[in-house]
């Protein structure tokens, strides 16, 4: 799959009020390095979409399967917030990766709450 690799913005006031979105088109969802703070704002125009949450590790060596799908609003202005994601949904890589059933007119930015560095 084809994901759209996201840097993650840190999240300040003046990034909250105007953050600049990515479109998703020619992607099948987004991916990014998660540290456990950051949260996706995602806007979903007039095309139904749904996001699966991949989790990339075992439970007492079972594995889980992945967190969804669950429906995006269609024709939201608002953002949709999602996660942040405990680093148990984690890739072997360190990578988080969300499915999209539908790209057509998602837009998407990644957030980084402030912590410890």
């Amino acid at each position: 799959m084809a994901y759209k690799v996201l840097a993650p913005v840190l999240f300040t006031k003046s990034i909250l009020l105007n953050p600049t979105y990515a479109a998703l088109t020619g992607f099948t969802g987004v991916q990014w390095q998660n540290t456990g703070r950051e949260v996706l704002a995602v806007i979903n125009g007039a095309t139904a979409s749904t996001y699966t949450v991949n989790v990339g590790t075992t439970f007492a060596g079972h594995t889980v399967s992945a967190d969804g799908p669950t429906a995006l609003p269609v024709s939201n202005t608002a953002p949709q917030f999602l996660g942040p994601w405990d680093r148990y949904y984690n890739d072997a890589s360190g990578n988080i990766n969300i499915d999209l059933s539908s790209v057509a007119t998602v837009t998407a930015v990644l957030l980084q709450l402030p912590g410890v560095y």
